[in-house]
């Protein structure tokens, strides 16, 4: 699926097996205030915002398979208007210069920012992509601040009350933003779940700002979902101090039309480094049933007794488990199916 995002990470628009088939095809990505004839043999995709980006998702089926998305990541191409208008269907990348290597990660980038210079990057940003008309009452609020849509924001410019006002405003937001997310998503055998306004947020801020913290470019429900938890049964935070296993019952797998994967993440929500190479594990492994249908997946530092085919490699201090669910079906959807509870096994149970 290629989703086509705004400046303000709303999904307007997706190209891909749920929306448009599996066959190629052509789009023209027009701006709001492109005025313009559709060349034939493009359909026409209007964005919101002059910004448009996107991270697109090929699905692989094993190792085996990444020749054959290799040869399909070459088919996509990306062209201005006028270069299609006279053939040039995939004129060479011009590329600029290699940006400076970074110190910090865009996260701790962002999380440098003073009050003053992230409201002035805020304020840029909304000169060059306008918010939705749904954002007028924000707007309103903005402008008591002296936050004006057109305007570089300065807050040097500001008195003393005010400018302390919206420096504490803005580190508390920073502090409490992950449990603004958290309030805004269900919480089922442990696993934090939201079904809805992934993708399209509307006006509910504090759920766009969360997915732009932890996962950025994140899809609507219907094209993924992605649960994820800190804890084991017991309300404990998961640690690789401890063994645990995730147990399906026979037919209970994540219900997914596309593909599911549990990936591991280590407290600073990076990949975990491990002996097998393995970052996640998921239905297009070669995972071992129970005689009865049903599946366990293994949770644990050290390898287990019984092999690594259903084992799921953790750091050595805590972690956080994602469970992907591309293409979910209904079940999921309308929360008929929520993920088994992750389980600590006593010490000296396999």
């Amino acid at each position: 699926v290629m989703p086509l995002m705004d400046a303000w990470t709303n999904v307007f628009a997706r190209v891909g097996k749920r929306t448009t088939g599996t066959g190629g095809g052509s789009w023209l990505i027009a701006g709001p205030n492109w005025e313009g004839t559709t060349p034939a043999g493009l359909e026409l995709i209007r964005s919101p915002t002059d910004l448009v980006w996107l991270l697109g998702r090929i699905q692989t089926n094993g190792r085996d398979d990444v020749p054959a998305v290799k040869r399909l990541q070459q088919e996509f191409t990306l062209a201005p208007l006028s270069l299609w208008r006279e053939g040039r269907h995939n004129p060479p990348l011009e590329m600029g210069a290699e940006p400076d290597k970074r110190d910090v990660s865009p996260k701790e980038e962002v999380a440098q920012l003073s009050a003053g210079e992230f409201l002035t990057r805020m304020t840029r940003l909304m000169q060059t992509q306008p918010p939705s008309p749904a954002d007028a009452p924000a707007l309103a609020e903005f402008a008591g601040l002296g936050l004006l849509q057109g305007q570089v924001f300065d807050l040097a410019q500001s008195g003393p009350v005010k400018r302390l006002l919206i420096e504490r405003g803005v580190e508390y937001m920073r502090d409490n933003l992950l449990n603004e997310l958290s309030r805004r998503r269900t919480v089922e055998n442990g696993w934090f779940i939201a079904r809805h306004s992934i993708g399209n947020y509307g006006t509910d801020y504090g759920m766009r700002a969360g997915v732009a913290l932890i996962g950025l470019g994140a899809l609507p429900p219907a094209e993924a979902s992605y649960p994820s938890t800190t804890v084991d049964s017991n309300g404990r935070p998961l640690s690789g101090k401890h063994r645990y296993r995730i147990r399906f019952l026979p037919g209970e797998t994540p219900p997914a039309d596309a593909f599911w994967s549990l990936t591991m993440y280590n407290e600073e929500d990076y990949l975990v480094d491990n002996p097998i190479g393995r970052y996640a594990i998921g239905d297009r492994d070669p995972l071992v049933y129970l005689p009865d249908g049903s599946l366990e997946l293994l949770i644990q530092h050290e390898q287990p007794p019984a092999g690594s085919n259903n084992w799921l490699p953790a750091p050595a201090g805590n972690f956080t488990l994602t469970l992907r669910i591309y293409m979910p079906r209904d079940a999921f959807l309308n929360g008929d199916w929520s993920p088994p509870a992750v389980e600590r096994l006593e010490e000296g149970t396999q």
